[in-house]
């Protein structure tokens, strides 16, 4: 799926498999340390949905996208509706490729020229720039989201 998207729009991304499980932004970034590890957090609320992209390091301010979103009760979002709304599974979920669902980006993320992302699994990641995600991620915008 993630690799069809790359394919169809152009996008100059690698998609890299390993031997063992990448999913945590520790092991995304021994896996390659050359580039920041970022993570695609799904995140519901009473409107919906909304994916959180933000640095690997960093947690997500569940209080800061409630007041961009003008909603309340932001959570986590169960592992059964990551798969049911992004069609992959936690810990592989890619910045792009995820239809219908708006994105966040955190402003830090934006620093960086390329990442290493979820790559449609918990074995593979993405390597990708961050102006692709902006342009190809639903609806993205930069917003402050990380603390």
């Amino acid at each position: 799926m993630l690799d069809e998207y790359i394919d169809v729009n152009g996008i100059n991304a690698q998609i890299m498999h390993f031997n063992e499980e990448v999913s945590t932004s520790s092991r995304a970034g021994a896996a390659e340390s050359t580039f920041p590890g970022v993570k695609t957090i799904l995140l519901a609320h009473e409107k919906g949905f909304v994916l959180a992209i933000v640095e690997g390091i960093k947690k997500v301010d569940t209080q800061a996208i409630a007041l961009i979103l003008e909603t309340s009760n932001v959570r986590l979002a169960t592992p059964q509706e990551v798969e049911n709304v992004t069609g992959y599974e936690v810990g592989g979920v890619p910045p792009i490729s995820v239809y219908g669902t708006p994105t966040l980006i955190d402003e830090n993320v934006m620093k960086h020229a390329w990442v290493l992302a979820g790559g449609g699994d918990k074995f593979s990641l993405v390597k990708i720039q961050t102006r692709d995600i902006l342009e190809h991620a639903f609806e993205a915008r930069v917003e402050t989201i990380a603390r």
